[in-house]
Order: C-alpha cells, then structure tokens, then sequence
C-alpha cells in the first residue's frame, strides 16, 4: 500500500538529544514533502514547546501541515500554532485532578489552549520544581499564577493536568488520582525528558487528558480531513504514548532507543534518535521497502 502521512514525535525521535533537529533528519522530512508525502510531529509538547523542530523545517511545511500536541490533545497549524482543534478536559474533572494534586503537596500545571484562553499555562500552588521554572522561561510561556484552583468556570481551556516532581513524591498521589478518576480520565505517568538539571534520576511526570486522548486519535481525524486511509500511515516514535500510533499505523516504526512495549507493537525499527534514526527510516519509505 502507499504510504501518504509520516507522523513523527519529537524526543526520543526527531530531536537530537541536545534538543535541535540534524541536518539529516531535517533533509529526509524535505525529501518526504517534496515525494508528495504529508508530515505531521506528534508530540506530547505544546506547539510553543516545539520551537527547535517548527524552525529547523519551516523551509520544508506550509499552511496546510500541522502538529499534534500533548499527547493528542490539541492540533495546531503548523507554521503559526493556531489551534485547528482541540479536546478539553471537562472543567468538573480538571478541578478534581488538580486538587489531588494540591493535597499531596503537588502544584498543578493546566495546559490551555491558548488561542481560548490567552495563556499557555494556568499554574497552581505554592512552589513549582525547579523544572517547571526552567521549561517555561527556556519556552517563554505565558502564564496565570494561583494558590487555589480556579473556579471551574474558568477552566473550559485546560487541554491537560500535570504535575512534575522527584520520583520518590509520587507514588501514593498517583494511586490516588486513579482511585477518584478512574477510567474519566486517560492518566500518564513517566520520566520527564531534559530537564536543565544534572541530576542523576530524572523527575516524573503525572499528566491527566480527556477521554479517548491518543495521538492516533488525533491521526484519526487528519486522516478524515485530508481522505488518507489509515493503512496509509506510517508512524515512528520511541515513547509510551506513542503506542497507539506505532501500534495502529500502517507502517509503525519504533527507534533503536525506543520504551520496550513500543519495540513490541512495531512493524519495523530505525536507527537511535542520536544516530539519524528518522532519516534512515524515511528514507526506507520513499525507497517503497516499507
């Protein structure tokens, strides 16, 4: 079958470990846009988040492209950012969610979708990780500063709920937040990527997201607005929320660095994203061996 959509994520994937996009990698996505390939990041950052990867290949997208963002949540033109579509948490819920958060001495983070609510961040509590001050002046975020959750009123923008602290914070909240959410809410917990610090065990992250948030959902739907079969997709990615892509897709190519459940469910595996893995894949692609 012919391969029409490259959906590909960012860490792990397409950046380099240092954060930037190789020369590479940036001419193997321009070789796939000029076979007549359409190319779609699918990453758990915001569109704001994916400044290195927007710039290294605004030479090669254009209007029409997009990127998906936190985790399937949001999908946003590629070249500006502004939101095509997006899948709110119900704002009962967010407050739920950031409120156990709260009591477990975690502040909370709400992602908005800007273009709805004029801010990137609604932020919660008392003290943020040094992380999250870190990620939001590295981005330049805008941001709304609480001591108490909004009203939920004001919440009707919130695209995601998280939290990022030290491992050794997090067990007992997340039980917790799975015991009052249950299956409401599609909960993540992980390894944060880079963080700025040099400590030797990364922090981890907890994220919550509407129901029925994936990134292959959200292919789904592009798939419906550009009449592309889903059979037509190739996916490469590394992580654990690029499960459903790699394992949906019909090409599902996971990285040599790639999270064990995801070398599982793919068809195929490229090299390491620090050894030009997505090049080596794409070029597999338009050589017609995948």
């Amino acid at each position: 079958m012919r391969r029409r959509l490259i959906a590909i994520d960012l860490d792990g994937t397409l950046l380099s470990p240092g954060g930037g996009v190789s020369a590479a990698n940036v001419r193997a996505v321009a070789a796939a846009v000029e076979a007549g390939h359409r190319v779609v990041i699918a990453t758990g950052r915001s569109w704001l988040e994916c400044r290195e990867a927007v710039e290294a290949l605004r030479g090669s997208m254009g209007d029409a492209d997009a990127v998906i963002g936190a985790g399937g949540a949001i999908i946003s033109s590629f070249l500006d950012g502004r939101t095509r579509w997006r899948a709110a948490i119900d704002p009962e819920l967010a407050t739920l969610a950031s409120r156990t958060f709260l009591r477990h001495d975690h502040p909370a983070q709400l992602l908005q979708d800007p273009d709805g609510a004029g801010v990137d961040y609604l932020l919660v509590g008392e003290e943020l990780d040094p992380t999250m001050h870190w990620w939001l002046e590295r981005y330049r975020h805008r941001t709304a500063l609480h001591r108490e959750v909004p009203d939920a009123a004001h919440l009707g923008d919130t695209v995601r709920v998280g939290t990022i602290l030290w491992p050794e914070r997090m067990g007992e909240m997340v039980a917790q937040l799975r015991e009052e959410v249950g299956r409401r809410l599609v909960i993540h917990h992980w390894a944060a990527g880079p963080t700025g610090d040099h400590r030797a065990t990364p922090p981890e992250l907890v994220e919550v997201f509407a129901p029925t948030v994936d990134k292959w959902t959200a292919i789904l739907r592009l798939c419906g607005e550009w009449s592309i079969d889903p059979g037509e997709v190739v996916a490469i990615g590394d992580g654990a929320n690029d499960l459903g892509m790699i394992a949906h897709a019909g090409v599902g190519i996971a990285m040599a660095n790639a999270d064990p459940r995801v070398l599982a469910v793919a068809k195929a595996r490229t090299a390491r994203h620090d050894r030009d893995g997505v090049a080596e894949a794409i070029a597999q692609v338009l050589a017609g061996r995948l």
